[in-house]
């Protein structure tokens, strides 16, 4: 999959952020959507490990920030001399 591959997939993913919240009778959390509070928002999972609803919400919050910086550094050729202070300083302009 290329970075090209996963904007396309990121611009028809419903929009973030996502974040993942507990299911209060198990332990297991869903991972949902749109900002609103619990009782409002958008569940989009069935129940999941917590670690694994982290992720998801995490990943989808996260990914197009992060193709931004892949796309930048290639820009530039420089993968190999970005430092990690320079990646989150990329990565936070881009959000």
């Amino acid at each position: 999959m290329t970075l090209a591959d996963l904007r396309a997939l990121c611009g028809r993913a419903t929009k973030g952020p996502w974040r993942s919240v507990r299911n209060s009778q198990r332990p297991y959390k869903h991972v949902i959507f749109d900002g609103k509070p619990d009782r409002d928002a958008m569940y989009t999972t069935s129940p999941l490990e917590a670690t694994d609803a982290d992720f998801i919400a995490a990943a989808r919050t996260w990914l197009p920030a992060l193709i931004e910086v892949a796309e930048t550094a290639h820009q530039h050729d420089a993968c190999t001399s970005l430092t990690p202070e320079e990646v989150r300083l990329i990565a936070g302009a881009s959000m």
